[in-house]
């Protein structure tokens, strides 16, 4: 018995020696792959070469006019914060208003937006304090009046120096943001939403024609987006009590807000930058923003009656 048992070890050994030898051969045939597992299948993956279309290509376009399965979106009002094309001031019908919303949004607001919007959505996020451009603060006169579907296209999409968001935060969370963001600006000023007072619409300023004209500029031209009504400090100076103001200037200079000054701020706004804000404005010189002399005159018009 005992050569048999010799013989098996030695038989055994040699082949552990022979196979231990195969290790790190170069050969040009497929490894030996004995246990297939589905690991081997008949499919072709993604940007490989297939010689039975035409074109080469494995991957395919789709068919024209198709749409992929759970990709149709054809709810507006959820997925795009619209209705006919406008902003929507209203939560969609299959996600209402509810606490466990807006404690979701709470948890992706922190993760997302506090490092530029701050914890209190006053724009003071560490990350904003560096910035050229900060973050706009939540608590203004102008974000109080925008819609629903204002914050909800702005996290989309992205505006200004803000990015999209819509390849990171899915639809459902983006309205729990905003229902979030309404609970801040409520938290910060219980009054926000209440309709104006008799006193206030005592105080009203009645426009003249090139006022009015100036105000629609104003909203069309979105100089609302950095410049507040209110006092608010938001990219860009209020627009309240701004003419006939005295103001510092980066370089040092003192200057009043005359018509010449808000002009050339509209057409040249980086020649005579405020002190404490960045150069971000864009030029309404020439191109899309571009403002004829009499757009500026109303404009300046309208900035007159901002007491």
């Amino acid at each position: 018995m005992k050569p048999l048992k010799t013989k098996i070890c030695l038989s055994a050994l040699g082949a552990l020696v022979l196979f231990s030898g195969c290790r790190g051969w170069e050969s040009q045939e497929p490894p030996v792959h004995l246990n297939q597992n589905m690991d081997t299948q008949p499919k072709l993956k993604p940007y490989r070469n297939n010689d039975f279309f035409a074109d080469g290509r494995a991957m395919r376009t789709p068919p024209e006019g198709t749409v992929a399965q759970g990709k149709l979106k054809a709810d507006d009002h959820f997925y795009q914060g619209k209705a006919n094309g406008e902003l929507v001031d209203a939560f969609p019908a299959t996600l209402p208003l509810t606490e466990g919303l807006v404690n979701r949004g709470q948890e992706r607001y922190n993760i997302y937006c506090t490092p530029c919007h701050g914890k209190a959505g006053d724009g003071q996020g560490l990350v904003s304090k560096r910035l050229p451009v900060q973050a706009p603060t939540f608590h203004s006169k102008y974000l109080y009046g925008q819609k629903l579907g204002h914050f909800y296209d702005v996290i989309s999409n992205g505006v200004r120096s803000m990015p999209a968001y819509a390849h990171q935060i899915p639809e459902d969370d983006r309205w729990a943001i905003v229902a979030y963001v309404r609970a801040l600006q409520l938290s910060q000023n219980p009054k926000a939403f209440d309709e104006p007072g008799d006193e206030e619409q005592a105080n009203a300023v009645e426009l003249s024609p090139a006022a009015l004209k100036g105000k629609e500029i104003y909203a069309s031209k979105t100089c609302n987006a950095c410049h507040s009504l209110d006092g608010s400090k938001l990219v860009g100076p209020s627009f309240k009590g701004l003419y006939g103001r005295k103001e510092k200037l980066t370089d040092g200079k003192e200057i009043t807000a005359d018509d010449a000054y808000i002009k050339n701020s509209i057409l040249k706004p980086n020649d005579q930058v405020v002190e404490g804000y960045a150069p971000a404005m864009p030029s309404f010189a020439e191109g899309p923003l571009k403002l004829s002399d009499e757009d500026i005159a109303n404009m300046i018009e309208f900035i007159k009656t901002l007491k």
